[in-house]
């Protein structure tokens, strides 16, 4: 009976080599079509923000007001107010990504201030010396993007890379920089990220 069980249990070589092959070309082709998804998607997205459809895909179309919108070949950018607050939405085609970020409860007439954590960072800035912000992540840099909204509101936003860290390592060490034209910081802050997430 052994016997037996120990033959059924026997993997073939060939057959193994063969599966991995397998899985390798599902891989890439679930590769091929999510490029693909962002792609349609991407570009359906683009032709909605430039009709009358864009208040169709948004989550409170009664209430929104568009602030800005910016759409390119490769990129757009779209900020509204709803009831829930300042929202900014960033796609590029080229990274493939899209990122939402909330300006939950921030005053856009603060000199600056700043929300966020993982991956994004986002705030106001209505003091006119800020010229730069940037996001430093342990010893790394991120220039943050800043958008002109209107002659009274300017915003600004950061997406850095993170991983998630478990309970036992040690946090990133956070810094968020505010500079003037000659580069002189004029407003920071300093934190620790959050831990955990797996």
């Amino acid at each position: 009976m052994d016997d037996d069980t120990d033959e059924n249990n026997e993997i073939d070589p060939i057959g193994y080599i063969k599966l991995k092959g397998e899985n390798r070309e599902l891989k890439n082709q679930i590769e091929i079509l999510e490029n693909e998804l962002f792609v349609s998607n991407f570009e359906l997205v683009k032709i909605i923000m430039n009709s009358e459809l864009v208040y169709e895909i948004l989550p409170y179309p009664e209430s929104t007001e568009i602030l800005f919108k910016e759409v390119e070949d490769a990129n757009y950018v779209f900020f509204y107010k709803d009831e829930t607050g300042f929202n900014l939405t960033v796609s590029s085609l080229e990274d493939r990504s899209t990122e939402h970020f909330d300006f939950y409860q921030l005053d856009p007439t603060e000199d600056f201030n700043w929300y966020g954590g993982y991956l994004t960072y986002n705030g106001f800035i209505a003091d006119n010396k800020i010229k730069s912000v940037r996001v430093i992540q342990n010893e790394t840099v991120y220039d943050a993007e800043i958008i002109t909204i209107n002659e009274n509101m300017r915003v600004w936003y950061s997406i850095i890379d993170y991983e998630g860290k478990s309970m036992s390592e040690e946090p990133d060490k956070m810094k968020i920089e505010a500079s003037n034209e000659e580069g002189e910081v004029i407003w920071h802050d300093s934190f620790n990220d959050d831990l955990g997430g797996f």
